[in-house]
């Protein structure tokens, strides 16, 4: 059952039957202090001829999230309503299952809980995927808004922050490094037959997951089933977002913290777009990369460029990725083994 916004009940099936142009999630954990700028600005967007709506999926948060969300809903004055959802299990991805397990909407558009979009996001959105029938998935132009002044060297970093500074139209290709191989998980927009017809009911990445973000690029798993399947990934400019970016997230440690799990999580992805046959020889392909280019930097290493030692740090974890996955996979099997003996 989900509540609407004048406080009625409504089964699932009435609400599937409310057909929607867009769906607009936000998926959130512990997001009490950072939701209301989102809800705000989702409340000045120019969409009256649309039929949209807004759901909540808090993700087992342990904070004021739920009241924060119920005193929305009781003075929410758009025609759009809006919903919470509290989804117990804890992954990015069990919430974006979730999502789409309730959506009315055809298409069905993601936002952080620190994501700020433009007055028209939601109209060019649906301008959009009106006009590109094939786009399985699509982004948009996402501009960082520090709180504080970035250090020196954040640019080189930046696309981690899921920035994307590019103003045309371009449909993403298949490939690249550290590049955008797909569009960034902040603000995309996923067609929802293209996820029933391509995405499987279990997803091996989990996402980020409470503090923790090993897991990450669920995203770009997503788009790799669509893109196997024959949908588009796109990037439209015209859904213009600014992802906020608090001045802790440029503190040393988090940092170190973020790239070494980022990096860790790259090996699932690399895993799960090769042919199980072909694995051990990219293992061995990407290890001699990933060595290379580790070396390459150090040569150029500079200790007080905060972006450099960042990608220094990431290329690493990269190298020592695949003998992590390996044993912490072993210990797992023996603690399962150790479970089962009688």
């Amino acid at each position: 059952m989900a509540q609407d916004t004048a406080g009625k009940t409504k089964s699932d099936g009435e609400l599937h039957r409310m057909a929607k142009d867009l769906t607009i999630a936000i998926c959130t954990y512990n997001g009490a202090q950072r939701i209301p700028d989102v809800l705000e600005a989702l409340k000045q967007q120019r969409a009256d001829r649309l039929a949209w709506e807004v759901l909540v999926v808090d993700n087992n948060s342990h904070d004021e999230t739920p009241q924060v969300v119920q005193r929305y809903q009781a003075e929410w004055p758009l025609a759009a309503p809006l919903r919470y959802l509290h989804e117990p299990r804890q992954g990015k991805t069990f919430a974006i299952q979730r999502a789409f397990q309730e959506a009315g909407g055809d298409l069905v558009g993601f936002l952080d809980d620190d994501n700020i979009p433009s007055v028209d996001w939601v109209d060019a959105v649906c301008t959009f995927g009106h006009s590109h029938p094939r786009a399985g998935a699509y982004g948009g132009r996402i501009l960082p808004q520090y709180e504080e002044p970035p250090p020196r060297g954040v640019q080189a970093i930046e696309s981690a922050f899921a920035v994307v500074r590019r103003d045309h139209p371009h449909r993403y290709p298949l490939g690249g490094f550290l590049g955008r191989m797909f569009a960034p998980g902040a603000g995309l927009i996923i067609r929802k037959q293209a996820w029933d017809e391509a995405v499987p009911r279990t997803l091996r990445l989990n996402g980020p997951s409470g503090a923790s973000s090993i897991g990450l690029h669920e995203d770009m798993e997503v788009q790799w089933y669509l893109h196997r399947a024959g949908w588009e990934i796109w990037h439209n400019p015209a859904m213009e977002l600014q992802h906020k970016i608090p001045a802790q997230r440029f503190e040393e440690a988090y940092l170190m913290r973020f790239f070494r799990e980022l990096a860790l999580s790259r090996h699932h992805y690399r895993m799960l777009v090769t042919h199980p046959v072909l694995r051990p020889v990219m293992v061995a392909a990407y290890l001699l990369s990933d060595s290379a280019k580790l070396l390459r930097d150090m040569r150029r290493a500079t200790p007080d460029n905060l972006g450099v030692r960042c990608r220094l740090h990431m290329r690493k974890c990269q190298v020592i990725g695949p003998f992590y996955h390996w044993v912490t996979g072993m210990l797992k099997y023996l603690r399962s083994g150790s479970t089962r003996t009688p």
